[in-house]
Order: C-alpha cells, then sequence, then structure tokens
C-alpha cells in the first residue's frame, strides 16, 4: 500500500513540474537574423531599436548586451562578459500567441537567449564606485507629479526633462545610454513619490547633442541638481551584476 502511496505522490510531483515547464512563457514564432543595419555600415550603424508590443517584440540593430539588458531588467554597468556582446548586431522579431504584459515579454526573451544563443549567467554582487544620489542641506525641493501620470522623459533645448520620474528612474537614466555620468548613480534619498523636474546640461540643443557625444562629467550634473535640493556623493556600493558564463555568436537557425 505504501507503495502506491509513494508513486502516486511522485507522479503528482512529475505532473506539477510537468505543468510549470509548459507554462513558462516563451514566444510563439522568434526570427533572428544579422542586422542588415549594420552590414550597411554608415552613420546608423550604431543607432538601435527596441519595440515591445502587447503580441511580440522588435528589436533592430541590437547586441546581444542590449538583449540582455532589456530582457532582465538592468542597467549595462550590471553585466559583465565578453567584449563582443556590445559589438554583434542582430534584428530579431519574435511573436507570443497571445496579448502579454511587459513582464512576461522580458522573460520570453530569456527563454529566447538561452535557446538561440545558448546564453548561460548566474548572478553575483560586486563592489564598484558609485555616486550616491542624496538630499543636501536643507532637503529636496521637488514638485510632486499628479497622480497617474505617465513617466516622459524628453529633451527641451539645453535641458533634459523628467515627468512624473522616481528619483530612483532619473538615477537609472543617469546610468545609462547617451547621457550617463562615469559610475553608477544609486538612489539613497528615500523620496518614492515621482515628481515633474529638468536638469539643465547645456545652453541649447546644439551644445547638448555635442555633449551627449561623449561620457558625461557629473559636474554637468551638480548645479542643477542643487536647484532640486539634491547631490552626488561618490561611494563604494555593492551591486547586482549578471555575469555570462557561455553565450555563442552565431545563434541557431530560425
Amino acid at each position: 500500500m505504501s507503495h502506491t502511496v509513494t508513486a502516486i505522490v511522485l507522479s503528482a510531483g512529475l505532473a506539477t513540474l510537468t505543468c510549470q515547464a509548459q507554462t513558462a512563457p516563451i514566444f510563439d514564432v522568434a526570427s533572428v537574423k544579422p542586422s542588415e543595419v549594420a552590414k550597411s555600415g554608415g552613420k546608423d550603424a550604431s543607432i538601435e531599436s527596441i519595440t515591445p508590443s502587447p503580441n511580440g517584440l522588435t528589436m533592430s540593430n541590437v547586441s546581444l548586451l542590449s538583449c540582455i539588458r532589456w530582457g532582465y531588467n538592468v542597467q549595462e554597468y550590471q553585466i559583465s562578459g565578453p567584449g563582443w556582446l556590445g559589438s554583434q548586431r542582430y534584428d530579431i522579431a519574435a511573436k507570443a500567441a497571445a496579448a502579454v504584459p511587459v513582464d512576461d515579454l522580458r522573460k520570453m526573451l530569456q527563454a529566447m537567449l538561452a535557446d538561440r544563443f545558448k546564453l548561460t549567467l548566474h548572478r553575483e554582487n560586486k563592489d564598484l564606485p558609485v555616486y550616491a544620489l542624496v538630499p543636501a542641506k536643507g532637503g529636496a525641493k521637488l514638485e510632486e507629479a499628479k497622480t497617474g501620470s505617465p513617466p516622459v522623459f524628453k529633451v527641451s533645448g539645453g535641458s533634459l526633462v523628467f515627468e512624473s520620474f522616481t528619483l530612483a528612474e532619473m538615477a537609472d537614466r543617469l546610468s545609462a545610454g547617451a547621457i550617463r555620468v562615469d559610475r553608477p548613480i544609486l538612489d539613497k534619498t528615500g523620496l518614492t513619490a515621482r515628481y515633474d523636474f529638468s536638469l539643465k546640461v547645456a545652453d541649447s540643443i546644439a551644445d547638448l547633442k555635442r555633449s551627449l557625444a561623449r561620457e558625461q562629467d557629473p559636474a554637468v550634473y551638480i548645479a542643477s541638481l542643487a536647484v532640486l535640493g539634491l547631490k552626488l556623493e561618490p561611494r563604494k556600493g555593492s551591486i547586482e551584476a549578471l555575469v555570462i558564463d557561455h553565450a555563442e555568436k552565431v545563434p541557431t537557425g530560425n
């Protein structure tokens, strides 16, 4: 009798595992090809685009580094791996069987990267030089956004405009892409509301574009942050990193 009960329990456990495996989100169809833009060269060879929609994901001229960053929802500085991750370019079109939220699209991309690029990685904490975003003497001077307003980031004249942003989201934005400073910024303000504010970094849009062609000196932001009652403090900080154990340059066939 006990053998029968054990067999039933094991059988039920296996059925649960099988069910979990079957319900893990994956794309219904995915195409991965070498980037057409990268092949042709020219001024657009370094421009990437990632466009999620309810039914899928379109990625043009993307590096595997950018795919990992988007799929795992981390910043570039959190990814440690071979240099080619940022140089090889791909065009990816993936469709889900039905409309899904963005979080599921990220999980689907993770599964696709493991399948097509044989990507394996692990997480570990690393101590890195960072800037801590903290209130200045006298406290923060910020205007709260209207409740329910969606976050908007834009450039206006020589200013970076943040609408309905948390300070953590602003810190992430200043840690990545063309406007990034020379080390990650970690939000240590303790403030969690959404705010409307701007950072003036140049006198004109032309000056701003020239400035964005290089990594930003944190001094560019200091005066604007001071107006908001904020400042950057150099520190050592513990950052969760994704360490790439293995990835293949040439994905498996479509």
